[in-house]
């Protein structure tokens, strides 16, 4: 009964909607995180650059002259990148730095408006804001410790907040579009406890898609 419910409501909106928009977007999310262990005074591990990927499957309805909504769906990475002091086999420092990454990946759902600043027959300028909620389905061993203590959260919320530019070409879209991904939890967060310190893992992701798009109605 869900399912058809949703199904219904989904039609409701492709039917009354004055142009519908099936579109691709891809490209690269840059990261970084803030890692910090409370009880050692240790913060902010992680937090260099990290470059991963984005890559949404979408569609645009209830299109409008100054505004549109845009629902997709897609995979994200996250993470970050930082230089610890190598160790050798019997534990001893090396004096060498070597570089590590930790990354997490997830599916993203988001639903936004987005706000025309800028529209005319061949190209429109835009705002974007709406709720996304980020499901994590991998990670590598960086995260493998935060994992057993159970800290590592599965869900993330919050909002995208972009702006781009879509360019018409008879019934196909192209642009560019920037977004910033704002969140209301953390990656991990754990108290301390007699086998391990306290801590928190936040992250911080902006991403820049190139979108194709397809017209069905015009």
């Amino acid at each position: 009964m869900k399912i058809k419910t949703l199904f219904l409501i989904g039609l409701f909106f492709i039917c009354h909607s004055q142009a519908q928009t099936l579109k691709i977007q891809t490209g690269a999310s840059f990261n970084n995180l803030n890692w910090s262990l409370k009880n050692i005074g240790v913060s902010n591990m992680y937090n260099k650059l990290f470059a991963g990927y984005s890559f949404f499957l979408g569609v645009d309805y209830l299109e409008h002259k100054r505004y549109n909504l845009s629902s997709n769906v897609g995979l994200l990475q996250k993470g970050g990148a930082d230089e610890f002091p190598e160790v050798n086999s019997n534990g001893d420092l090396t004096g060498n730095m070597v570089q590590d990454r930790a990354s997490l990946n997830y599916i993203s759902f988001n639903t936004c408006i987005d706000y025309k600043l800028m529209y005319t027959k061949d190209r429109q300028q835009f705002i974007s804001i709406g709720p996304r909620v980020d499901y994590l389905y991998r990670h590598n061993k960086a995260f493998n410790s935060i994992d057993e203590i159970g800290a590592l959260k599965s869900i993330s919320t919050g909002l995208i907040i972009g702006t781009g530019t879509k360019f018409n070409i008879k019934n196909f879209q192209v642009g560019l579009r920037a977004d910033y991904y704002l969140n209301f939890n953390k990656v991990a967060d754990w108290a301390p406890s007699q086998n391990n310190t306290g801590g928190q893992i936040k992250s911080n992701t902006v991403t820049l898609n190139l979108t194709l798009g397809y017209k069905l109605k015009s």
